[in-house]
């Protein structure tokens, strides 16, 4: 028997990604009626084209099996040290026409992963074109080069924009590190970036200048379809909120302070020494922040709005708050939305920490073989040893350089009638807004009803921690004994290393409505706790019927991933165990009992009813739990032509199942269908009788998928006019300068490959 069917364990497919590009030969897939195989016609008012991205490694990336010829099939978290959410974005376009399903793919083709697929040529052979240090490595959640910077991967979600004027519908590709790229909806091709490089700044000011920057944005830019206007934010930080030294010292003391004493007196006494101890660091980080300005490092903090029409000028503006003082993201602006009148940016709960940063042991141990041919006959070899050394003082690096992401949220309201008066280069101000509970995911209705007021949708992911993620040297919060590695809850854990965590909390969904004038919250309510309890486990990607814009939300699809019994390390129990906000129904210990007998993925529907004669705005009024071993992912919205309800139409997800790693390992029993991947469809208005059609093709191996969107006709849209050797001239003048003279020309020649490869793919 299946042990996910009996513990609710992940399946290992989840951490399992095909790298074959399906454009010109899209896959053809196998519809069926429900969970059946009875093969089907989909209905004709199913139209238009789902768009899903997802993170599927590197060129570096471990191949599953080459003997099976599926050397496209990779593992990219296989080091033990890299996180799910490191790798190319790629686009995965499910089209519907004529009753049936198509499936195509193709990498989001930035510069820099051109430059990381040439740089990783011949990188084994004494002949490599280009040097070693210009390679890309992988750092947890990044990919760094030394001497290039950081790889721009736009793998978490896109943005459908149809500006005033123009008939035709156009796609941006996105992520938080960096700047978007416009695609063509029907090629999959990479267009150009939003923006000229000389139009961001970097995330945080370094000593040399780097080719490819680490830009801080949003994820899910916004987009106002009445106006033609897109909103995203440039974030610059100072190394303090980089790596946010406070709350690492005082978490730290804390937990030191809870192991060394007893609930006494001594104890409260200690906490307010602490506490007073963190207000010294925070001063003293201040002046060592200042006194790196002096060399040109570290950064301010500083917002920055950013507004695009489409073409090719970008406006901006700084952002500050009333008194002047700039705005500090603490964390990311993973989130924004656009209303009539303002431009809603969250500080959202995604932290940045120095262990969300480790790099990859295997791009640094040593070969023996190589360097210490007279010890090959030691039993336990110099790559074990140097292995073991290494993994000791990471593991120290996650424990002691890590803190849980702030529990508490900041939104800054800010009014577009300024930018009336202020032209761009100007500053204009934001009202802060606080809230109780951290959320990384929301919405907003585009009416501001009563005037002036803004009505949130939020889904708090309190104590879920969506920057974690399972480590080679984590344990398992059920083992038996957590230092043997061979403890089977250990392995469990150890068998989708890579994947995220599992929530130490529940998760709220929850209603705000704040007066933009006054910034302050007028109403707001949180989803009954026995219904989050029942329904609300990691929460993480919603869908809507999205009207372009979408004037009052009253039905919202929220997918939770549910508590998976191998997702759960002691380091992340001990970390959320004294969550701030946990409700009285709720203790670690519950969350703990219920993660280990597996609480399933659903998808739920969140009917909003302002006029409810019970007073309650929220209610769960139909949802789908997943059989155990079923992990749902990338839920989207597909409305039935001719029709405008909320709830008219489908949902559509994608669906990972079973232990295989390859979508056919030569045993299958049904050469139609992948051994481990699926997309469902639901009716929008009945999720509780489970899916209506289930789709797959032997060649599907989906992993973990993120954000989606849907457009109606994806067509090819007309080019930009956009020179990538002027874009990145100035850049590339500065890396020269700050490098040894013997890499300047490998640069160079690099960077002239990059440009010819970028535009031969455009069109």
């Amino acid at each position: 028997m299946n042990n996910n069917k009996i513990l609710g364990l992940l399946p290992k497919a989840i951490i399992s990604f095909n790298r074959q590009e399906y454009l010109r030969s899209p896959l053809q897939l196998t519809v069926r009626k429900g969970r059946t195989k009875e093969e089907a016609t989909l209905p004709t008012e199913l139209e238009g084209a789902v768009f899903i991205v997802n993170a599927t490694g590197s060129v570096s990336s471990t191949q599953v099996s080459i003997s099976n010829n599926q050397e496209d099939i990779v593992l990219p978290t296989d080091d033990g040290w890299t996180s799910i959410l490191n790798g190319d974005g790629q686009i995965q376009r499910l089209s519907f026409k004529n009753g049936q399903a198509e499936w195509s793919t193709a990498f989001v083709k930035t510069p820099s992963f051109y430059a990381d697929r040439l740089v990783h040529q011949g990188k084994d052979s004494q002949n490599r074109p280009f040097p070693k240090l210009m390679r890309f490595w992988d750092f947890s959640i990044a990919r760094i080069s030394i001497m290039l910077g950081n790889c721009n991967q736009e793998n978490t979600a896109f943005l459908p924009m149809k500006f005033p004027g123009q008939e035709k519908e156009r796609l941006l590709s996105t992520w938080d590190i960096g700047r978007p790229y416009e695609i063509d909806p029907q090629t999959l091709q990479s267009i150009a970036p939003v923006g000229k490089n000389k139009d961001w700044l970097d995330m945080v000011k370094l000593p040399v200048a780097r080719v490819f920057r680490p830009i801080s944005t949003s994820a899910h830019p916004t987009f106002d379809p009445k106006t033609g206007e897109l909103f995203t934010v440039n974030v610059t930080k100072s190394l303090d909120s980089l790596l946010l030294v406070s709350n690492l010292f005082s978490y730290q003391a804390k937990r030191f302070l809870l192991k060394l004493l007893p609930q006494s007196l001594l104890r409260i006494i200690l906490s307010f020494i602490i506490q007073v101890l963190t207000k010294i660091v925070v001063f003293l980080t201040d002046l060592f922040t200042d006194f790196l300005e002096l060399f040109n490092l570290g950064g301010d903090d500083e917002l920055y709005l950013m507004r695009w029409q489409g073409e090719d000028q970008v406006d901006k503006w700084k952002v500050v708050l009333p008194n002047g003082r700039n705005v500090k993201i603490r964390q990311t602006t993973h989130q924004m939305a656009v209303t009539e009148n303002h431009v809603i940016v969250v500080d959202t709960a995604f932290k940045v920490t120095i262990a969300n940063f480790i790099p990859s042991i295997d791009d640094y141990i040593p070969d023996p073989k190589d360097q210490f041919k007279w010890l090959e006959d030691l039993e336990e070899t110099i790559e074990e040893a140097v292995e073991e050394k290494i993994n000791t003082r990471l593991k120290f690096l996650r424990e002691y350089f890590n803190y849980p992401q702030l529990p508490d949220s900041r939104i800054y309201l800010i009014d577009r009638r300024q930018f009336q008066d202020v032209p761009s280069g100007g500053t204009i101000t934001a009202k802060q807004i606080n809230l109780a509970r951290e959320f990384t995911h929301f919405v907003a209705d585009y009416q501001e009803e009563p005037p002036n007021h803004v009505s949130l949708h939020v889904a708090h992911n309190c104590a879920t921690d969506p920057a974690e993620f399972l480590h080679e040297t984590d344990t398992s919060v059920f083992a038996q004994n957590k230092n043997d590695p061979d403890d089977p809850e250990n392995i469990y854990l150890r068998n989708v290393v890579g994947a995220g965590v599992a929530p130490m909390d529940v998760n709220r969904p929850a209603y705000y409505l704040i007066d933009g004038e006054k910034g302050k919250i007028v109403t707001q309510e949180l989803l009954d706790i026995d219904l989050c309890l029942e329904h609300t486990w990691s929460l993480g990607f919603y869908a809507y019927r999205d009207n372009y814009p979408t004037q009052k939300h009253e039905d919202i699809y929220w997918g939770g991933f549910g508590g998976w019994h191998n997702m759960l390390p002691n380091i992340v129990f001990e970390m959320y165990k004294n969550y701030k906000y946990r409700d009285p129904k709720v203790s670690h210990q519950l969350i703990k009992d219920r993660t280990e007998k597996g609480v399933p993925t659903s998808i739920n529907r969140l009917h909003i009813d302002r006029q409810a004669a019970s007073g309650k705005v929220l209610n769960i009024v139909d949802h789908y739990n997943f059989e155990p071993g079923y992990f749902a992912s990338s839920h989207q919205f597909v409305p039935k032509a001719n029709t405008q309800g909320a709830t008219d139409g489908y949902i559509v997800c994608t669906v990972v199942h079973s232990d295989n790693l390859l979508a056919q390992n030569g045993n299958s029993s049904d050469p139609k269908w992948s051994d481990n991947s699926e997309i469902w469809i639901f009716d929008a208005q009945n999720l509780e009788q489970g899916p209506i059609y289930t789709l797959s093709h032997p060649s599907l191996n989906l992993g973990l998928t993120l954000h989606t969107t849907w457009m109606q006709n994806p067509v090819t849209v007309d080019s930009r006019d956009y020179n990538i050797e002027q874009d990145f001239s100035e850049l590339l003048e500065h890396n020269l300068q700050g490098i040894p003279e013997k890499f300047r020309q490998p640069m160079q020649d690099l960077m002239t490959q990059v440009y010819q490869e970028f535009n031969r793919d455009r069109r």
